[in-house]
C-alpha cells in the first residue's frame, strides 16, 4: 500500500518512517535464550521416569500410571489440563498409532521435536472439547509412547511446559 499520495502521510516518506519507528520504539522483544530457573522446583520419580517440575504444582496419580498436576491450592485433580499418561495402553502401545491417532484428532496442527519429545500442538477437533488449544509431547518409551499433554487453561505456560520435558530422565 502507498501511503505517500494520501492525506494521511502530507510530508511524505518522512511522516511515513516517524511513524513507523514510533509503532516499533512500542513493540517488547522477549529473550528467545531466556532460561528459567528451575533451582526450587520439585523433582518427581516412578519407575520409568523422572522429571522436575514447578514447586507451585502437586502432582496426583489418579489412576496407575496417569498423572495430574493442579495448582496445590486446586481440588480436585479432575479439573486439571496437565497430565502425563504412562500406563502405554490403548494408543499410546503403539508409539506410530499415538502420533498418527494425535494428529487426526486436531485441527491447525504444528510439530516440533523438544530433545527425544515430539511435542504436537493444535484445536481439538469434535466433538470433544471442540477449538480447545492443546499440546501433547509424546516420547517413544519401548514400543509404546508416553504421553504429556497441557490444554486449555493449565496451569503452566508453553515455555515452562517445554523446561519440564527437557528435564525428563528415562530408566528403559
Amino acid at each position: 500500500m502507498n501511503f505517500q499520495n494520501t492525506n494521511v502521510f502530507p510530508n511524505g516518506s518522512d511522516d511515513i518512517n516517524k511513524f513507523f519507528s514510533q509503532i516499533l520504539s512500542t513493540f517488547q522483544f522477549t529473550d528467545q535464550n531466556q532460561t528459567i530457573d528451575i533451582s526450587n522446583w520439585n523433582t518427581y520419580s516412578t519407575s520409568k521416569f523422572s522429571f522436575q517440575y514447578p514447586s507451585n504444582l502437586v502432582i496426583k496419580e489418579t489412576d496407575k500410571d496417569y498423572f495430574v498436576f493442579v495448582e496445590s491450592n486446586q481440588t480436585p485433580a479432575s479439573n486439571s489440563n496437565m497430565a502425563i499418561d504412562a500406563r502405554l495402553s490403548a494408543v499410546y502401545a503403539d508409539y506410530n498409532q499415538a502420533v498418527k491417532s494425535t494428529k487426526e484428532g486436531l485441527t491447525n496442527v504444528k510439530e516440533e521435536s523438544i530433545g527425544e519429545w515430539l511435542k504436537i500442538s493444535g484445536l481439538i477437533k469434535p466433538p470433544l472439547r471442540e477449538g480447545t488449544s492443546i499440546t501433547v509431547a509424546l516420547y517413544k518409551y519401548g514400543q509404546g509412547a508416553i504421553e504429556f499433554e497441557i490444554s486449555g487453561n493449565a496451569p503452566v505456560s508453553d515455555s515452562i511446559f517445554d523446561q519440564i520435558l527437557s528435564t525428563f530422565r528415562f530408566s528403559q
